[in-house]
């Protein structure tokens, strides 16, 4: 086996810019990604024990099922609180003290899953989240004055918002500019869209049914945090004719506007006016393309001319000849005399062509600095070197 040093020039280190496209679909309190369905398997109706709409983060727990004897049970993460104290950052630090002992042990089920969240606040309810965002939003302000907190344009303080919270798994770095539309859907017609067209962060209301087009075409109904992913729509113009149960409370109908965009995305009651609501007339699309950096490295591995024209495999040697060695006290020596089979093809079954070293190569190891194998890149079929041909194999791995 012959090792070849990587040269200088023969490693590269570079990064690949990938914009991932992402759609999520709210349809009956129940959000979709990317058209998923519910995978059931053996023992459990979701394979990944998650919903349609969520990630599993770590992919644990596939098709287990918690507290069975007979399946497989439900993995879980665990700190025995011990003299370093160390504890989950979702347990405080009161919780911790006063509700476990020495040697008790703190628990955390699995699976940690990810999906989009939508927080509503009605005018002047209290926003702890939307007022957390007061510095970044006026950060934006130099792309567009709708960022501002505080304006004649509106106070996102007081007035009513909408909150649509995109964890950064979906996305990678940040959210692409112009690739974000909102659809507003009644009956499966669709009523409005929004886009970030001029990718400054305003999501304009670019297309619509007459009556929606009427009353905001062309408006400004909310912006963007590309790099945070978040979205914040506050358009109260009304975008249908048909009154719904946007806020769960039959005996309070609406006429549908932007600021109910969302209704049932993993809503809950930790945000003033959050409401779970069951509309099955409302739908909700919700799509995007994020940027991701992938690190990768290339490598170029030489076959020389003239080198690597022995080969490792067995039949090289020709089937007629001997093959064995010679073994004594102070030598060991393998068997010269033996012929290589000769491999060169002819369009003739007779005579034989003209003998010529030739080898196939079907892979290619990477070694360390130790000669430990760290890795094995195969070619798609073999790849015949004879002594006058030299090859340059282009290695390419991604982390």
């Amino acid at each position: 086996m012959a090792l070849y040093k990587f040269g200088q020039n023969d490693i590269f280190h570079n990064r690949i810019k990938t914009h991932p496209s992402v759609e999520f679909h709210i349809y009956d309190s129940i959000v979709y990604y990317n058209n998923r369905s519910l995978e059931a398997g053996n023992f459990v109706s979701s394979v990944p024990n998650a919903q349609p709409g969520e990630l599993s983060l770590y992919e644990l727990n596939v098709d287990r099922v918690s507290g069975s004897t007979t399946k497989p049970d439900i993995i879980y993460t665990f700190i025995e609180k011990g003299n370093d104290l160390s504890s989950f950052k979702t347990v405080s630090t009161s919780d911790f003290a006063q509700n476990y002992s020495y040697g008790d042990v703190v628990s955390k089920d699995y699976p940690f899953t990810a999906s989009i969240h939508r927080s509503c606040f009605t005018a002047s309810a209290p926003r702890p989240r939307i007022t957390s965002l007061k510095n970044t939003m006026n950060y934006y302000t130099p792309l567009s004055n709708h960022y501002s907190f505080s304006s004649s344009m509106g106070d996102k303080e007081s007035q009513a918002v909408s909150l649509i919270s995109i964890p950064s798994i979906f996305y990678g770095s940040s959210i692409k500019k112009g690739t974000v539309s909102l659809k507003f859907y009644v009956s499966g017609a669709l009523q409005a869209e929004l886009q970030d067209k001029n990718k400054n962060g305003e999501l304009i209301q670019v297309t619509g049914t007459s009556y929606a087009t009427t009353n905001g075409d062309g408006l400004v109904a909310g912006v963007v945090l590309y790099n945070e992913g978040f979205v914040l729509l506050t358009g109260s113009w009304n975008i249908n004719e048909d009154q719904l149960d946007y806020l769960n409370s039959p005996s309070s109908l609406k006429y549908g506007s932007w600021f109910h965009f969302g209704v049932g995305a993993n809503e809950g009651d930790q945000d003033n006016g959050s409401k779970t609501s069951m509309l099955p007339s409302a739908s909700f699309s919700l799509s995007l393309s994020g940027t991701n950096y992938v690190p990768t490295v290339t490598m170029l591995a030489h076959a020389p001319k003239g080198e690597l024209n022995y080969s490792g495999n067995p039949t090289y040697i020709s089937y007629s000849s001997s093959v064995g060695q010679y073994t004594s006290s102070v030598e060991y020596r393998e068997v010269s005399t033996n012929t290589i089979k000769n491999t060169v093809s002819s369009s003739y079954s007779t005579p034989d062509p003209a003998f010529e070293k030739q080898v196939f190569i079907t892979k290619v190891g990477i070694y360390d600095e130790n000669k430990n194998l760290i890795g094995i890149a195969s070619t798609a079929s073999p790849v015949r070197k004879k002594e006058n041909q030299d090859y340059t194999f282009k290695l390419k791995l991604d982390f």
